[in-house]
């Protein structure tokens, strides 16, 4: 992203309780939905179990094939490039 955008962008990983507290405290969702998020995020997305894509995301995009990130960046960068 940091090359696509052309400024710094890094990633910092959230500790569970800090994220739960500002789940349910700073943005109101009760804390069984921000426990399902924190769980999902744990055993699925930071080990990499969501990176295989199903033919579903063809068919959920109308038969077009799923973009990288990085083209969704290049498509983009005008919006991306303004945004804090």
């Amino acid at each position: 992203m940091t090359e696509e955008l052309g400024r710094p962008i890094r990633y910092q990983a959230a500790w569970t309780v800090p994220f739960l507290w500002h789940m349910t405290t700073k943005r109101g969702h009760p804390l069984s939905f921000a426990g399902l998020m924190a769980i999902e995020y744990g055993i699925g997305i930071a080990p990499g179990h969501s990176e295989t894509l199903t033919p579903t995301v063809t068919s959920l995009l109308g038969g077009r094939p799923p973009r990288t990130l990085r083209a969704f960046l290049q498509e983009n960068r005008g919006k991306l490039a303004a945004a804090p």
